[in-house]
């Protein structure tokens, strides 16, 4: 796992701790999840 995916986890636990509105939090989620989809297509493409 990179590392910055490690702190952009760490941040966003940090945040979900923190009474945000629920938008903000899907936005938070949206980007976790992206990250870790580009970080898959880069395994999936490195073991090509």
């Amino acid at each position: 796992m990179s590392l910055i995916l490690k702190l952009l986890i760490m941040f966003i636990k940090y945040l979900t701790l923190s009474p945000f509105s629920t938008m903000t939090c899907f936005h938070i989620r949206s980007a976790y999840y992206l990250g870790f989809l580009y970080n898959f297509r880069k395994l999936v493409w490195g073991l090509k």
